[in-house]
């Protein structure tokens, strides 16, 4: 968990802090500074004594406020690096089950929806990343998570995490394909190909799909499958999901689906969402253990 001061990062602090009550977590709460980027402090100052120790109690001061607001969370650590924020947060992520940032720190334009750390992270994290918009208070509200399946091997891994999480807060879980009928253009305009019906068809048998996986794969895990509803939605997809998260606890996607180019590592749909949802967005690129799982790392 990665904290620079500003509301936003108060903000996913206190998400963090609370997903990791929940989870029995180890909480890394990670502070990176540099005084000017992209100049190191020891360039400019013979003495960093001053700015590292305001950095320190920074630090230490976040983590003040949140074990006071979250009482039940038992291992916390502080970490203070003199480096890029988006690096250390990706250092800090190696080895990590989650990585949770705000959409947007103290840096950057104040009109972008996500900041370049954010978008650094999501990128490149080699765990999942949960972005935690201003809006989030942090306490679940609705007992409901949402989850983008498209068929694609990223979007199962989303899966399994969801019914993970939604085991573990005792909250429903939504399934939701969107599809939408193609258009092709021709020297006269667009011309839609395919039947609605038809469509709607192969988006339920994706979601049937899913449906079964999630009941096999909770068997496998001798885990109770969490109550699930399937919805198939007309539109496009980031459309689709940020309407049915309107009002959810959580959003949850594959970082690439179907629809992106192979390249990519991060899909437009998982992007939009993250800078667009309401409630945090936890975008998974890898099947990763569970979280909450022994850590072998000494306590601070």
């Amino acid at each position: 968990m990665g904290v620079d001061g500003s509301g936003t990062s108060e903000r996913a602090l206190q998400w963090a802090a609370r997903e990791a009550e929940l989870a029995e977590a180890v909480l890394d709460v990670v502070h990176a500074w540099l005084p000017v980027y992209p100049l190191a402090a020891r360039d400019l100052f013979d003495d960093q004594a001053l700015l590292e120790d305001a950095a320190h109690h920074q630090l230490l001061d976040a983590v003040a406020r949140v074990r006071s607001d979250v009482p039940g969370l038992t291992r916390v650590r502080e970490r203070l690096e003199l480096e890029h924020p988006a690096t250390a947060l990706l250092a800090a992520a190696e080895g990590a089950d989650l990585l949770v940032v705000g959409t947007r720190g103290r840096g950057g334009f104040a009109g972008l929806l996500l900041g370049s750390v954010s978008q650094r992270c999501l990128t490149h994290a080699p765990c999942p990343v949960a972005i935690v918009p201003p809006s989030s208070d942090g306490d679940p509200a609705s007992g409901r998570i949402v989850v983008g399946v498209d068929g694609s091997p990223a979007s199962y891994d989303a899966l399994g995490w969801a019914a993970t999480e939604a085991r573990r807060r005792s909250a429903h879980l939504d399934l939701v394909h969107a599809w939408v009928i193609p258009e092709l253009l021709v020297p006269t305009g667009a011309v839609f190909v395919g039947e609605a019906e038809e469509l709607e068809r192969a988006s339920t048998t994706v979601l049937d799909a899913a449906a079964a996986w999630l009941v096999t794969a909770s068997e496998e895990d001798e885990a109770t499958p969490p109550e699930h509803e399937l919805r198939s939605v007309a539109g496009s997809p980031a459309g689709a999901l940020l309407d049915q998260a309107r009002d959810a606890d959580l959003l949850v996607l594959g970082a690439r689906g179907l629809g992106s180019f192979r390249g990519l590592l991060l899909g437009s749909v998982s992007q939009q969402c993250a800078s667009h949802a309401t409630c945090p967005t936890v975008v998974v690129r890898h099947s990763r253990p569970t979280i909450g799982e022994p850590d072998q790392r000494s306590e601070r």
